[in-house]
C-alpha cells in the first residue's frame, strides 16, 4: 500500500524550495539557520547540519519547525535572494565602470 503525499505537503514545499539552491546557497542557507533566529524560533545547531544534503535539511528543518518549517525557509531564503541581487548589481556597476 502507498501513501500518497500532496504536493502542498511541508517536506515536498521544503525540498522544492531547497532544489532551486546552489550548493554555496545551500551552505549560506546552513549558516542562518545555525546563526540568525527567525521569529520566536530557535537557531539548528551546527552539528545537526554539518555535511547535510537538501534531503538531511528537510528532516532537520521539520523536526525543529514543525509546521512553521516553510515559513523559516521562505524567510531565510529571502535573505540569500536580497544578498544575490544585492552582489549582481554592485558586480555590474563596477563592470560598467570599467568600460
Amino acid at each position: 500500500m502507498f501513501t500518497v503525499i500532496s504536493s502542498d505537503s511541508v517536506p515536498l514545499q521544503l525540498l522544492e524550495m531547497l532544489d532551486d539552491l546552489g550548493e554555496e546557497q545551500l551552505k549560506r542557507f546552513h549558516f542562518y539557520l545555525q546563526n540568525e533566529p527567525v521569529g520566536d524560533f530557535q537557531t539548528i545547531k551546527k552539528s545537526r547540519l554539518e555535511n547535510a544534503d537538501r534531503l538531511k535539511t528537510v528532516d532537520v528543518m521539520i523536526q525543529s519547525y514543525s509546521d512553521h518549517a516553510v515559513e523559516v525557509a521562505t524567510h531565510e531564503n529571502n535573505k540569500i535572494n536580497t544578498k544575490v541581487y544585492f552582489i549582481k548589481h554592485v558586480e555590474s556597476q563596477v563592470v560598467s565602470l570599467c568600460f
